[in-house]
């Protein structure tokens, strides 16, 4: 189901939208949970924009494994895919709940609970970010490292 589109690979066409989707929500997230303005405005879409990245990551990882029967093993690419798409499905579980914790709590008196969400959900966007560029940059190698390699001076 994953493996080609229009004769084409998927996985180098659906890994675009997890690259871009994962930091565009895990920078909207962090600043939801920063800034109380931009909370009562902006952080439904946040939370809506990490689902979206979510499932992105998922079917990206889906479609690599697809591509790998087709082309070998990536080696460390697919480890550093899998646990993005697991740091990535783990921070939406935690920004859902984060988002109705904070949206019952009263201006200004956030609960433990809903302190410890926040963490967890920065902590979770810093991940996802820093898991996004090193599979990003492995994969990235394992196509083009060679190439690059070659046609040095």
């Amino acid at each position: 189901m994953f493996d080609t589109f229009l004769g084409l690979p998927m996985h180098p066409l659906l890994v675009h939208a997890a690259v871009v989707l994962t930091p565009l929500a895990a920078i909207g997230l962090v600043l939801v949970v920063f800034s109380a303005r931009l909370r009562r405005k902006y952080a439904g879409l946040a939370v809506i924009a990490v689902l979206l990245a979510a499932v992105a990551t998922l079917v990206t990882m889906l479609s690599g494994q697809a591509f790998a029967l087709r082309v070998g093993n990536p080696g460390q690419h697919a480890v550093f895919g899998t646990l993005t798409a697991i740091t990535t499905a783990v921070l939406a579980v935690v920004s859902v709940a984060w988002w109705f914790r904070q949206r019952g709590a009263r201006p200004g008196k956030a609960g433990a609970v809903t302190t410890v969400l926040s963490g967890l959900v920065v902590i979770g966007a810093v991940g996802s970010v820093v898991l996004v560029g090193l599979t990003g940059h492995s994969g990235a190698d394992r196509v083009w490292g060679h190439i690059v390699e070659l046609t040095n001076g």
